[in-house]
């Protein structure tokens, strides 16, 4: 057949070896569930050869940056030079590269005192991060942040960005930190938060015209919209349960224009300014299914058990946050909740389920419980969620906050487990253990982080974040990224209490991964 294609002749035997699995396969299925099948097979041979971006696609891996052209953006420091490469058809690809341009001033900066008294840590700061700190957000087609950009030397920075949502792409850069503030554990003073904005806002538009925008589902299940041409299955539907306890990674992709404009609830804006309601968040690889959903109609299966459960979760005001959002949403209600109250310990049940909450921000408390730390709450508890860190980034060296999250961790997979029921089905219970590490640290530079010398920046969260991850697993612990999930929105809070993560666009997929990692939705 010397009018095919290379391609087509190649992989003819192939698509013919299929076609005839594929079948044999839909004989033996009904004639409704063949038709979704038929139609699932056929997306994803159309979409195979693609290149539009998915949000269910596995990872970001490295862009090819071979065909890019790059292009000066006018910068608003004087300091900085800027500049945006892409290729023409490469879908949301591209790479911001930001220059000082003075070298005198460069080797100024790159002279300052070592950041760290760990060697370790001063060299990756000095060869992998340099001495600026910059904070780069993307809108439109993806809400997107990134504060770790490579480090090419002579301050310059590239920072490497692949969006997983076709569409036109609204980019934000601020400065941040300068002379290794970014991660400074040698300087006891204040790490100034300069935030100032490198650029106007840069319109990428490079995804080709075939590729469409994915927006989020409608947050009420139930709302039916009838499309015209129908659309193609969404992959979501083949794609398998979120589970395991690895954090459970995704994308902020625009939210249902229906939500938008006809809300659910009444949404928060203090001082006028809209801080949620805008985006929505899908996990990649995975959808989440379990009855805890925030419209689901089925929370009861969460709390209603054959016996009763025990909940304890414990540490700082994130966790505090955690346990009241979690209430309310078992409790059935669908609106966001707003505050919540700061009270040392709180307790509620909701029918089989006790849940409990102690503040202790560093797991002192727990390390000093006389006379036995594995007493109390924690005896029968059947779930333990822990949320210490945040307190720890003020003062202490890595090192040292290291050394508590590790006796902290440990101390509590050391405790037996004494369930304060048993149910006959499950005669071998096993006790789960969350780490909630710590959200993203919000821009802010108001009196009490100035006073407090509140050394808690994102590039050192960041980078906490990937240590205590090792750790978490070392033993058995699963494992919730909030800094993962709120720094695309860290700015946000800056318009509610300058900490909190509530009234925000990640709190519902935080709770959701939280209420899947506890297995008491399933």
């Amino acid at each position: 057949m010397p009018h095919l294609s290379w391609f087509s002749s190649r992989r003819l035997p192939l698509i013919c070896f299929l076609g005839l699995v594929l079948i044999s396969t839909l004989s033996f299925h009904t004639p409704a569930s063949s038709y979704l099948s038929f139609n699932s097979f056929h997306y994803y041979l159309s979409s195979a050869a693609s290149s539009c971006p998915s949000v269910y696609n596995t990872g970001r891996p490295p862009i090819d940056r071979s065909a890019f052209k790059c292009h000066t953006v006018p910068s608003k420091i004087p300091l900085f030079e800027l500049e945006v490469c892409y290729a023409e058809g490469q879908c949301n690809q591209f790479t911001l590269r930001i220059k000082r341009t003075s070298a005198e001033a460069c080797r100024e900066q790159e002279a300052t005192p070592d950041p760290s008294e760990d060697p370790a840590l001063t060299k990756w700061m000095r060869e992998q991060r340099g001495p600026d700190a910059f904070y780069v957000k993307t809108d439109g087609a993806e809400r997107y942040a990134s504060v770790y950009p490579t480090y090419e030397g002579r301050c310059t920075y590239s920072f490497d960005i692949r969006l997983k949502n076709p569409g036109d792409v609204y980019v934000s850069i601020w400065w941040e930190h300068e002379r290794y503030t970014g991660f400074s554990e040698t300087n006891t003073s204040w790490p100034e938060m300069l935030f100032k904005s490198l650029s106007d806002p840069i319109a990428l538009h490079t995804c080709p015209s075939y590729c469409t925008t994915q927006l989020s589902a409608p947050l009420v299940p139930t709302q039916r919209i009838d499309h015209f041409p129908p659309l193609p299955p969404s992959r979501s539907h083949v794609l398998p349960n979120c589970s395991g306890p690895d954090p459970i990674p995704g994308s902020y992709i625009p939210a249902n224009p229906l939500d938008v404009l006809y809300p659910p609830e009444v949404l928060p804006q203090p001082n006028e300014q809209p801080v949620m309601g805008r985006y929505g968040f899908v996990p990649e690889a995975c959808t989440w299914r379990h009855a805890g959903l925030r419209f689901s109609d089925s929370k009861d299966r969460c709390t209603k058990k054959d016996r009763s459960m025990r909940m304890f979760i414990t540490g700082d005001s994130h966790g505090r946050s955690l346990y009241d959002a979690i209430r309310h949403r078992l409790e059935g209600n669908t609106d966001t909740l707003l505050d919540s109250e700061k009270i040392g310990s709180k307790s509620s049940t909701i029918d089989q389920l006790n849940i409990n909450f102690l503040w202790d921000p560093k797991g002192l408390e727990f390390l000093d419980f006389d006379p036995e730390p594995c007493e109390g709450y924690v005896r029968d508890a059947d779930i333990i969620v822990v949320s210490i860190v945040a307190h720890y980034r003020g003062h202490e060296t890595t090192a040292q906050y290291l050394s508590q999250f590790r006796k902290i961790l440990s101390g509590y997979a050391a405790c037996p487990y004494h369930p304060s029921s048993y149910d006959q089905n499950d005669p071998h219970p096993q006790r789960k253990l969350i780490l909630l590490y710590s959200p993203a640290i919000v821009q802010r530079w108001d009196d009490y982080v100035i006073d407090f010398r509140d050394h808690g920046t994102n590039i050192r969260m960041r980078y906490w974040r990937d240590e205590s991850q090792k750790v978490a697993k070392e033993f058995g612990w699963m494992f919730v990224d909030q800094y993962d999930l709120t720094l695309p929105h860290s700015l946000e809070p800056r318009g509610t209490d300058l900490a909190h993560y509530l009234a925000n666009d990640a709190i519902d997929p935080i709770v959701d991964e939280v209420l899947g990692k506890t297995g008491l939705c399933e």
